[in-house]
């Protein structure tokens, strides 16, 4: 007889098995979750932040590539090159760098102050030393003003002011080259076209009775070869930076003036930066006073040596009364940027007096 409850039970039987089956079919498959993200390698290239920096010179050379250079060159290799700096060559007029970095335009820039006269009062009276006055290390004296005094903080305010540093160490200072004669005293030098630029320093060398032709850095070789001047002042080293040895006859040791620089860059560039590229950049800038007190240094001492090796340079000194007789031609010059000090809101003869002092400290 059969069963008539086998046909149920093999049917319940093979849908237990069906379902058993699509159970271990299911789990097979994975879970109903978002996908894993893949880690992030440190293979991957970091973004390269370009900044680009304008010149006034169609070369790179000299003071710009020693002491901005140097610390570019440090920066790219602190950051392992997460900072690549672009030097545009010729990109913009001196007198124009300050503002095409404030407004912009470009990222980081350094300049001479006498091409912005009137602009950074309280740099800009680092230009006064006594004539003659000595100093080995002057960029550190300027340094040690942008640290102590407010006021010169004050004027680079639309700007992030990175480091400064100043030409050049005396002796020999910015010496007094000329092309044909020799001034032997202060007399030898009434009449005589002299070179420079700046305001004050121009006023300065009016005081002593040359005639002043204005001639800025870019085109001193090219205006010296021309005759349009007599001689030029000039630090040592431009002999060979500026290949001036081909036409300086004789150089005088007179340190007219220390010339102080600044390495500003864009607001909007510095507070774009990751902070740990902004102490780099400080940490570096820190740098910059002993390569370029270091790099002066040597320079004058090559530019001269070469000169007087393949050129027949002849080097003028005086005596300490002599170099006297000089500043006191040019005191009163000092004493009406003192009163231009006063008129601005500012304490001139402390201002001044700062400045001595500064320099008098790394004599």
């Amino acid at each position: 007889m059969i069963n008539k409850r086998l046909p149920v039970a093999i049917i319940t039987i093979l849908v237990i098995l069906t379902l058993v089956v699509l159970a271990v079919a299911g789990c097979s498959k994975p879970a109903a979750t978002t996908a894993p993200t893949a880690a992030p390698t440190t293979t991957a290239a970091a973004k390269v932040i370009e900044i680009k920096m304008p010149t006034g010179n169609t070369f790179w050379q000299g003071e710009g590539g020693t002491t901005a250079g140097t610390w570019m060159k440090e920066v790219e290799a602190a950051t392992n090159g997460r900072v690549k700096f672009n030097v545009l060559l010729g990109a913009a007029p001196e007198p124009t760098l300050y503002d095409v970095i404030a407004d912009g335009s470009f990222d980081v820039a350094m300049n001479p102050v006498m091409f912005n006269t009137g602009r950074f009062l309280t740099m800009e009276a680092g230009t006064f030393p006594d004539v003659g006055q000595m100093c080995a290390h002057p960029s550190k004296a300027v340094y040690d003003v942008w640290q102590q005094s407010d006021a010169f903080k004050k004027e680079f305010a639309d700007t992030h002011l990175i480091s400064v540093w100043a030409a050049t160490p005396s002796p020999p200072g910015i010496c007094l080259g000329m092309t044909d004669q020799p001034i032997n005293k202060l007399e030898d030098l009434k009449g005589k076209k002299i070179g420079t630029y700046g305001e004050w320093g121009q006023k300065r060398l009016e005081a002593l009775g040359a005639a002043v032709v204005t001639i800025p850095p870019p085109t001193i070789y090219e205006d010296v070869q021309k005759k349009i001047a007599d001689g030029t002042l000039m630090d040592a080293e431009m002999l060979f930076s500026s290949k001036l040895q081909e036409l300086i006859k004789y150089i005088h040791m007179i340190n007219f003036q220390f010339v102080p620089f600044w390495l500003v860059m864009n607001n909007d560039t510095w507070n774009s930066l990751p902070a740990d590229i902004q102490q780099i950049m400080m940490e570096k800038g820190k740098d910059i006073p002993d390569i370029a007190d270091k790099y002066h240094g040597d320079s004058n001492t090559k530019g001269v040596e070469e000169a007087k090796a393949n050129y027949g340079l002849t080097v003028i000194t005086y005596s300490e009364e002599e170099l006297a007789r000089w500043n006191a031609a040019t005191l009163p010059v000092t004493q009406q940027y003192i009163e231009m000090l006063n008129k601005k809101g500012l304490d001139g003869e402390a201002t001044l007096a700062m400045w001595r002092a500064a320099y008098t400290k790394y004599k």
